[in-house]
């Protein structure tokens, strides 16, 4: 296309060839040419727009950065080295794609269910699933049956239902919607229904909106309080009553 001026006038030419010899002319009113001519300059515009973000990703590949997170921890300026590493790890849930390790015992996680099928409840039981292996030296709190749990808290919880003789796992991971989750406990009630058992200790806003978001999980999952889904706390004094936990166990799992 050609633009020429005759005083104010401006004529808007389309410009061809034939025989060797350029034709110009007048554009006028034909929308089918408009509109071809208006697609020609878009294509011409993207694809020097192409070009620039092709040139832009051709160099930022020469800096690319894996994502795994001790690698990048390890491209921090030298004064985060004084930072605990585990806090700035911490997450209360864990996507698939950020999952930080293999299987650790060859068992993969499994979706939550929530009835037994297929097995005794003494097979479920002594049957190996994967348990969260995050923070290891957090768990040095044993039970009564020697089982190493995070708190005393969870020592209490965990003692309980040896006291009750309630089929259960402890620290299993489980794969929800993206998401990896490990509920305090997974018990197996009477009734061959599972429940599920989180205990909060923190009360802190950061702590009780991951909370929301994983109750969100547990319910797309089926998982839902005064169903199948049990949460304790401590008090504000950091402490879990013994007698309201046992009644609760009852309730839940005597149904």
């Amino acid at each position: 296309m050609r633009i020429t001026q005759n005083g104010s006038y401006l004529s808007y030419l389309h410009i061809t060839h034939a025989d060797g010899k350029r034709v110009a002319k007048a554009i006028g009113k034909d929308p089918g040419l408009i509109y071809a001519l208006a697609r020609k300059e878009y294509n011409l515009r993207l694809l020097q727009t192409l070009d620039h973000n092709i040139e832009t990703l051709l160099r930022a590949k020469t800096q690319w950065i894996p994502i795994d997170e001790g690698q990048l921890l390890r491209t921090l300026p030298k004064h985060y080295d004084t930072l605990e590493k585990d806090k700035i790890l911490d997450r209360v849930l864990i996507s698939a794609m950020d999952w930080p390790c293999p299987k650790p015992n060859g068992v993969a996680a499994r979706e939550p269910a929530l009835r037994l099928e297929g097995l005794t409840p003494e097979e479920w039981a002594a049957r190996p699933y994967r348990e969260n292996t995050k923070n290891p030296e957090h768990k040095i709190h044993p039970n009564r049956k020697g089982l190493l749990c995070r708190s005393k808290s969870e020592v209490l919880v965990t003692n309980n239902y040896e006291d009750l003789n309630i089929f259960y796992h402890y620290d299993e991971v489980i794969f929800i919607n993206g998401y990896y989750l490990s509920p305090d406990v997974i018990g197996l009630a009477h009734s061959l229904n599972f429940k599920y058992h989180e205990h909060y200790g923190l009360n802190s806003e950061e702590y009780q909106d991951h909370n929301r978001f994983k109750e969100s999980l547990y319910r797309d999952a089926g998982i839902v309080p005064g169903k199948n889904l049990i949460i304790t706390y401590d008090s504000p004094q950091g402490r879990l009553n013994a007698r309201l936990l046992h009644e609760i166990l009852l309730d839940a799992y005597y149904d």
